[in-house]
């Protein structure tokens, strides 16, 4: 299963991949069609620092933070590319201690009241189109309906924007008629075999995934630059290098032969 319908969603099954968004993801790209984001980096990037403990992971992204990672390895140069830092969220309940779901692990980070098993039916809107609350159905078929100030949709990046769209369609006026790009520009990340590489000694151990001591895990990457973005006309996107994996599985860690796994 790739979905889960609970509370914490899919880090019920798998991590997630976490880095913060670089400047040039703010920026306009003409070369891709993109406009820019209407706020700035420098707006956006204070407020991760807020957030990474609520995804137990560390905001250290620079090679060097990767525990294990010696300075003639973070000090390799690969034009075009900067070496990074990959962290990846555990999942709940797994790898961190105490072990248990989602509630169990996050909750004490929670301010407020958490009420499981709606589905939300509606958004509640005033004269002026400004959203006032949300109306659901609950597991025995009532009704409810809850006000508030503000109101943040976190279904996920398919469900969201399909709630939405089921919004939108009922009227003609509102703010969701003016945002036409609801359920359009989904991005997957496809993440493809690029090329089978032979090392001249093993694979160092910070290009594999370290478990770090606040159970998160942690790799070596390396992202695209700007310049060869705009360059060559690409988007964002890193590479990894994976230890081979042949048709009876996962190879030996030591082993020379690895893969290079690009993620856009």
């Amino acid at each position: 299963e790739t979905r889960v319908r609970a509370l914490g969603g899919t880090t019920h099954v798998w991590g997630g991949h976490s880095h913060p968004l670089r400047p040039i993801d703010f920026q306009p790209r003409p070369w891709l069609g993109l406009k820019g984001w209407p706020i700035s980096h420098d707006e956006f990037r204070p407020w991760f620092g807020e957030v990474a403990p609520l995804f137990l992971i560390k905001d250290e992204w620079s090679a060097d933070s990767v525990r294990n990672a010696p300075a003639r390895i973070t000090d390799i140069n690969v034009p075009f590319f900067s070496m990074e830092a990959y962290r990846l969220t555990p999942r709940s309940g797994a790898n961190i201690p105490p072990p248990g779901d989602f509630w169990s692990v996050n909750g004490h980070a929670v301010k407020g009241d958490v009420i499981t098993g709606l589905t939300a039916r509606a958004l509640d809107l005033d004269g002026d189109g400004r959203v006032t609350g949300v109306r659901f159905s609950l597991p025995d078929g009532r009704s409810l309906a809850i006000s508030a100030d503000h109101v943040v949709l976190a279904m996920g990046g398919i469900e969201t924007a399909r709630f939405l769209l089921i919004n939108q369609a009922r009227g003609p006026s509102g703010p969701l008629s003016a945002l036409p790009l609801i359920g359009k520009g989904f991005m997957e990340h496809p993440h493809p075999h690029m090329a089978d590489v032979f090392l001249f000694r093993p694979l160092p151990g910070p290009f594999r995934r370290k478990n770090e001591d606040d159970g998160s895990s942690s790799r070596l990457v390396f992202f695209a630059t700007p310049e060869i973005q705009e360059q060559r006309k690409l988007t964002s996107f890193y590479f990894r290098l994976d230890p081979y994996r042949g048709s009876a599985g996962w190879f030996g860690d030591d082993l020379r032969k690895v893969q290079m796994v690009g993620l856009f």
